[in-house]
Order: structure tokens, then C-alpha cells, then sequence
């Protein structure tokens, strides 16, 4: 007769699914596509046969993939929305954010070669 193996990690695993579904071991299971009776028995026992504990394995892998997944395209549906300028907004401020650092470079230059402000100088065009 087979024997049950005891794996402690996986079973960890499984109940952190269950977790995720409120404590619903037939959800979970659903989710995991396994046996729900099998699956609730490995869940309180942490034992199970060589094929049962694969077969979990493998559900708690898709599952684990999927919510991955899931989260990526959460994150970069978030990313693209955090953008609040397009990309010739952008480029406008960029030029005008340049114009702004050559005239605070004129200014400081002014300054430096003519020991203060002497109004003698003047500024780059725009």
C-alpha cells in the first residue's frame, strides 16, 4: 500500500491559498484545480500521496504564477496612468526648463566675472 508522505512546506503553502480565499477550502481547491476533498484532507493533515502532493504543487505554482501575473499588469496599468503629460507637454517643459538653466547660468557667470550684479551684460534670448 502507497504511503502518505508529510510535507510540511507545501502544506504551508496550501493554507496560505485558503488564506487567500477567506478560509474557502473549496474555493481554493477550484482555484488550484484539485479535488476539493483531497485537498481539504491535505490541508488539515499535511499529507498526502506522491501524486496528490504534484498535483497540489503544480496548483499552487499556477496559482502563485498567475496572481503574479496579475499584479505585474496592475502595476504597469498603474505606471502609464501616473504619466499627467504627453510627450510633446513633456518636451515643452523640457525646453522651457532648459531656457530657465542657461539664463540661471548667464546670471551666475555675470556675477562671477563681474564681481556682483552691474546690469552691464545681457541676458540670453529665449
Amino acid at each position: 500500500m502507497p504511503k502518505c508522505v508529510l510535507d510540511e512546506v507545501l502544506q504551508e503553502q496550501a493554507k496560505t491559498v485558503v488564506e487567500q480565499f477567506g478560509g474557502n477550502v473549496a474555493a481554493a481547491a477550484s482555484a488550484l484545480s484539485i479535488d476539493r476533498t483531497k485537498f481539504w484532507r491535505f490541508v488539515q493533515s499535511g499529507k498526502a500521496l506522491t501524486r496528490t502532493r504534484e498535483e497540489i504543487s503544480a496548483g499552487v505554482l499556477r496559482f502563485v504564477a498567475k496572481k503574479a501575473t496579475q499584479q505585474n499588469e496592475t502595476k504597469q496599468q498603474t505606471d502609464t496612468s501616473l504619466a499627467p503629460w504627453t510627450l510633446e507637454e513633456a518636451a515643452s517643459i523640457r525646453s522651457f526648463c532648459q531656457k530657465v538653466i542657461a539664463l540661471i547660468d548667464f546670471y551666475e557667470a555675470s556675477i562671477t566675472q563681474g564681481g556682483g550684479h552691474q546690469g552691464s551684460g545681457s541676458a540670453p534670448s529665449a
